[in-house]
């Protein structure tokens, strides 16, 4: 081969998926196979840098200062390959870095027109304003250097303007989730641009918080496993050569009843094998009628069942007819009941339902289980879908 072995490192997080925090560490070590003679370049838009050498028993021990995102590091004993890269890089350091300029500030613009719609529906948190300063001290500052030629320090504040930028946005979506169980419990979280569509949809929520009772409501009484029949609940269960499924209620405690779902292979030495493509058990509730503009908020309790191994912690998938399974909420199930609560502003459909799915073998239960629905606004008070501020 090449005689070179390329790195490519990436800094990743659990909230990743929607909106992503910094990325940035001060510091990143790792340790690589390599051969005795072998050095480590790390290599970008900007230039080559070489990391200091030091050979371990492991390898060959590598230190990442200012680890942005992501870096690409070159280890070989060849250093003709480094020289071609740094050829290859002087020929477009300068497109680059106009083009990293360009799109920290179009980025920014995006950035600061969605916080100037944030601060017309919520507070936004505390430290915003000093980082729109700081973004665009570093967004000067990048003009300035790319004018002058230095490209690498161009390239160095369009870094720390974007990762600014990304703090601002995930300090502005952790305020938005802290009080819900789940990013997913409403539409709008998903993203930093949707945010502004969140508060204006909690806002009416809150606002009508205190007597949803006097509202449109349903609640599901597990009494007996008659009851789920005679009020239309639904279930769907994989073949029973793939695997074996009961949905009943049973007693839990002080004369009350709950919900409960299992499902196990039906083959114990586990022959037939387990598909990505089969849901071993869906439980849909009966049809709740919904017009454009309702708010549908569901509530409920669920824990893990002990009679069903599972080797999953989110066994369960809770989601609903209007947004489906992409949307839903999978609770990280223990053995002590928590509370869960899914907000939904209906954009489209005339029937909501929602939906508890199996994905694995397992025991859940599920309880305390209410249907509430939030008349359509009127044109003083009224409730955007999703994707309408102006994006």
């Amino acid at each position: 081969g090449s005689g070179a072995t390329l790195i490519l490192a990436t800094q990743w997080d659990t909230t990743s998926q929607y909106v992503p925090g910094p990325m940035y560490e001060r510091e990143v070590s790792m340790t690589v196979a390599a051969s005795e003679t072998a050095s480590a370049w790390q290599v970008s838009t900007a230039g080559i840098r070489s990391l200091p050498r030091d050979v371990r028993a492991g390898g060959l021990a590598i230190r990442i200062r200012d680890f942005d995102r992501c870096a690409a590091i070159v280890v070989t004993s060849d250093t003709s390959i480094i020289q071609k890269l740094e050829q290859r890089i002087r020929g477009l350091s300068a497109r680059a870095a106009e083009v990293t300029a360009e799109l920290a500030a179009l980025k920014f613009e995006r950035v600061r027109e969605t916080v100037s719609q944030l601060q017309r529906e919520h507070a936004v948190p505390a430290g915003t304003a000093k980082l729109l300063t700081s973004i665009k001290s570093s967004l000067a500052r990048t003009q300035q250097e790319q004018r002058s030629g230095d490209y690498h320090e161009s390239l160095l504040q369009a870094a720390d303007a974007m990762r600014n930028m990304r703090q601002l946005q995930f300090l502005c979506w952790q305020d938005a989730t802290k009080g819900l169980c789940s990013p997913a419990a409403s539409p709008h979280t998903v993203s930093f641009a949707t945010l502004p569509d969140h508060w204006r949809l909690m806002n009416r929520v809150r606002a009508e918080r205190e007597h949803l009772e006097t509202h449109r409501c349903w609640t599901a009484a597990f009494d007996d496993a008659g009851s789920l029949q005679r009020d239309g609940w639904e279930r769907s269960a994989a073949d029973k050569s793939l695997f074996s499924s009961t949905t009943d209620v049973i007693p839990a405690g002080a004369g009350g009843r709950v919900l409960r779902m299992a499902t196990w292979p039906t083959d114990p030495t586990g022959r037939t094998g387990q598909r990505d493509d089969v849901v071993p058990l869906i439980l849909t509730s009966p049809v709740f009628e919904v017009t454009a503009g309702d708010i549908v908020i569901i509530r409920g309790r669920v824990r893990r069942g002990a009679a069903v191994a599972s080797g999953s912690r989110r066994p369960l998938l809770l989601y609903d007819t209007e947004l489906g399974p992409e949307h839903g909420l999978k609770p990280e199930l223990t053995s002590d009941w928590q509370e869960f609560e899914l907000i939904r502003p209906i954009h489209r459909g005339r029937e909501f339902q929602l939906c508890a799915s199996l994905l694995t073998q397992a025991e859940v239960h599920l309880d305390d289980l209410q249907f509430y629905c939030i008349e359509a606004g009127t044109e003083d008070n009224p409730v955007r879908m999703i994707g309408t501020s102006g994006r």
